[in-house]
């Protein structure tokens, strides 16, 4: 939601780094259909900022929404609803033999205090296989808008419906809150599936990573 002015926009963006800078702390930097001010992505190079990626901002309307499909016959979805749950949906979200497990036990702390409310604006969904957490997606709620997030399955069991079934399932959840819309940001995995189920591009999310100078 960057709205800078041109004849200010290094300071702006020096003034948006500097509480991360101050902790020496990384940041990511997201540019999407929101921020608004002319040249923010050549600028921010120049303040520290490596280009990670570019991916396709998508949107769904009620109207089109494609929900329907059936997930495969031996998929369980059910709710994250506690702690245990919260364990295996890190371990499906970030892959154990990928990521340092001081990672994702930061992760498990910050998401499990959020708690477990059934009102909660964000909610976390695992899917099962044969018991086996293979799965998971998640839903922010908010201003009729259901956000989607995280939507990963594990490498061996892909290409069997199980992603297209957790995104329906969120979708189905989302219409069941009342929600007009929903949205997210596509991997090139994911594309297909989600224009299949009538989501549509409308922009560009760019992701610059941040590194202090502390850590440089």
């Amino acid at each position: 939601r960057a709205d800078f002015t041109p004849e200010h926009l290094d300071a702006q963006i020096a003034a948006a780094l500097a509480p991360f800078a101050a902790r020496g702390v990384p940041a990511l930097w997201h540019l999407g259909p929101a921020s608004t001010a002319p040249d923010l992505a050549d600028a921010l190079p120049a303040h520290g900022l490596t280009h990670v990626e570019d991916e396709p901002a998508m949107l769904l309307d009620r109207a089109n929404w494609h929900d329907d499909t059936p997930p495969p016959l031996d998929l369980v979805i059910q709710p994250v609803n506690d702690d245990a749950a919260m364990h295996d949906w890190i371990n499906v979200w970030l892959f154990p033999d990928e990521v340092p497990s001081e990672v994702r036990t930061r992760c498990f702390t910050a998401m499990a205090g959020l708690g477990y409310a059934p009102a909660r604006p964000l909610r976390h969904i695992l899917g099962l296989l044969d018991g086996r957490p293979v799965a998971c997606v998640a839903l922010f709620a908010s201003d009729g808008v259901a956000a989607v997030h995280y939507v990963v399955t594990h490498a061996d069991v892909r290409r069997r419906g199980i992603g297209t079934a957790m995104t329906c399932a969120v979708l189905r959840m989302a219409r069941a809150l009342g929600l007009s819309y929903a949205i997210l940001t596509a991997s090139e995995e994911g594309y297909p599936i989600y224009h299949r189920l009538g989501f549509r591009t409308i922009g560009t999310r760019r992701t610059f990573f941040y590194r202090p100078p502390s850590q440089v």
